[in-house]
């Protein structure tokens, strides 16, 4: 058995957002603070973002001719000749 780990750096980051978020902009921005702003795509720190990312990279694994596990979604499998990889999706936050 062979056993490769990688980590998608920034990953939450390419995740969409399924409803409209707004947050406070931080100080130091050009405009100033008091202001909100609306979040185009996921963040680190929104409790949505793991979810969001998970629902990016489905798609893409499906596309490859990967199918998710009934039993564990984040866990899916593609075989070819004879030959199965599996990968396991895991997010840690940090």
């Amino acid at each position: 058995m062979h056993l490769t780990q990688f980590d998608v750096l920034t990953a939450f980051l390419y995740g969409d957002l399924e409803e409209t978020i707004y947050m406070q902009q931080l100080e130091g921005f050009k405009y100033g603070s008091g202001r909100a702003c609306k979040l185009k795509r996921s963040l680190y720190g929104l409790k949505q973002s793991p979810r969001c990312w998970n629902k990016c990279f489905g798609p893409f694994l499906r596309d490859l001719g990967f199918t998710a596990s009934e039993a564990d979604p984040c866990l899916y499998n593609r075989e070819r000749k004879g030959r199965k990889l599996l990968i396991v999706l895991y997010v840690d936050d940090g």
